[in-house]
Parts: structure tokens; sequence; C-alpha cells
């Protein structure tokens, strides 16, 4: 078992998801605090560290390209050649949702006229093809409920991997972003047992669709390039994770909920809430 990068779209497959998280999926210090008698409305608090998202935007290959040139079309709209000065070098200007939403880098608006490109975002992400699967936790909720919580990470991921098995046709591959080799490591662990293994709702059989399963970084070695799924589900998770934990409908939630698995009954299918 090791982790792999991938490059191209390999003709065996019908679908790609691309997969990304928001939040941290670690409940140690919950457990903690609640051992030593901390009161749930203080584990739940804004200022705590209680939510964990994990989205997936599914393309069919189909689809890919169109969604693929109008990312290019936007960022050679913006910047030349679709290319930024960073800090390290030239580079291709990246969508990075933090970015975006702190108005750094590329997108600070001495370089660009921001407003016009958040409204073209809007509109690219909402002409593109896609299907968005997410599946959400409240650790502080999740640890208060059960004596021994589930881990996280496999909780949301393994309903992920259940959607796409039970309702997307065909075979696909799992891209999700790169976080090094350790942690890249310990996910493909996870999720490698499961389509080893099955369970309750999906068969090792039925697992069989998925028939890869690869990490990539936001940009290529060179940084000329960057990959275009890894990017669109980095702004979904942040506005699903947010619509999630708060209710609150920001522009991009706005411009991607018609994609939520089974809109407008998404519930238990686009979006998944634990507990």
């Amino acid at each position: 078992m090791k982790t792999e990068n991938i490059n191209y779209y390999p003709e065996i497959i019908d679908w790609i998801a691309f997969i990304d998280e928001s939040g941290d999926h670690d409940i140690k210090n919950l457990l903690k605090k609640k051992r030593s008698g901390v009161s749930f409305d203080i584990m739940n608090s804004k200022r705590s560290n209680i939510n964990f998202c994990i989205s997936a935007c599914i393309f069919y290959k189909s689809d890919i390209e169109d969604c693929k040139n109008l990312i290019m079309c936007l960022k050679n709209k913006y910047w030349d050649l679709g290319k930024f000065l960073y800090n390290d070098g030239l580079r291709r200007v990246c969508l990075h949702s933090r970015d975006i939403r702190r108005k750094t880098g590329p997108f600070n608006p001495r370089f660009i006229n921001y407003d016009s490109f958040w409204e073209d975002l809007q509109a690219i992400l909402k002409a593109s093809r896609f299907t968005i699967v997410s599946s959400y936790t409240n650790k502080a909720k999740h640890v208060q409920k059960y004596k021994s919580p589930f881990p996280v990470y496999p909780l949301n991921m393994e309903f992920i991997i259940e959607r796409l098995i039970k309702n997307f046709k065909g075979d696909g591959i799992l891209v999700l972003e790169s976080r090094g080799i350790n942690n890249d490591t310990n996910l493909l662990r996870t999720i490698d047992h499961l389509l080893n293994h099955g369970n309750s709702f999906i068969s090792k059989k039925d697992c069989g669709k998925i028939k890869g399963v690869y990490f990539n970084t936001k940009w290529s070695s060179d940084y000329q390039s960057s990959y275009f799924g890894i990017e669109i589900a980095d702004l979904v998770v942040y506005s699903v994770s947010k619509f999630c934990k708060s209710g609150s409908k920001d522009p991009i939630f706005q411009a991607i909920e018609s994609k939520l698995d089974n809109f407008p009954n998404y519930y238990g299918y686009g979006i998944k809430k634990f507990p």
C-alpha cells in the first residue's frame, strides 16, 4: 500500500470524485474534556474546533474538459497567462478558498477587480456539471452522544464512499488533496480497509467500482499548472461545512446548492450530518 498521485484520466473509469476536507477530525481533546467533566455547552462553543466535513465533487469524464476550460478562461481573464508571482516564484493561480476569502496573494484587489472575479467564479461553479456528496460531523455532539464514539474520519468517509458506489453509474477513482506523506498514508489505510472489506451497506464486491485512490497537491511539481478538481473541492467543502454549522448559505453555497445529490431533498444524500 502506497500513496500515489495521478495526472491523467484512466480509460477504464466513468467518473472521478475529487475530495477535500474542512476541519480537524481528531476527537481526543474533546474526549479528554468530557472525561474531566467539561460541560457540553463549553465543548460546543464557537471557539471550539468541533466541525469536520468531507466533500466529494463527482465529475463524469464527459464533463471534465468543459469545467477545466471554464476555470482556465477565468484565470486567463484576470491574470496574464493565468499565472501570478507568488512569494516563491511565478505559479499558476490556484483557486484556494482561504486566499479568496481573505483577498490575499493573487486575489488582492490591488491586482484584480475582485468583485468582478467573485461574480465570475460563482457563475462558473453554477454552470459546471458535477455532483456533490458531503458528510459533516459536529464533534462535540458526537462525543457527547456516544460512550465510545466512532472515529470521525472513517465515519464520514464511509458515507461518501457508500453514496458513490450506490448512486453513480460505472466505475470511478478517488482523488484527494495531499496533506503530506504521513497523513496521506493514514487516510489511505482507512479507505483501503473499507474497500477491501466493505461494511453493513456495501460489500467488498460493490467496492470494486472504485478503481483507484490517489493524492494530488494543489499544484503540479513545477507549479505551472494546478488541479482544477482539487480547487473546486476546496471551494465546495468550506461552504458546505459553513452551511452545516450555521445554516448560512454564502454565495458559493448558493451557486452549488443545486449540485448536491438528490437536490432539493439532499439531506441524507448530498449532505449527511452526524450525529
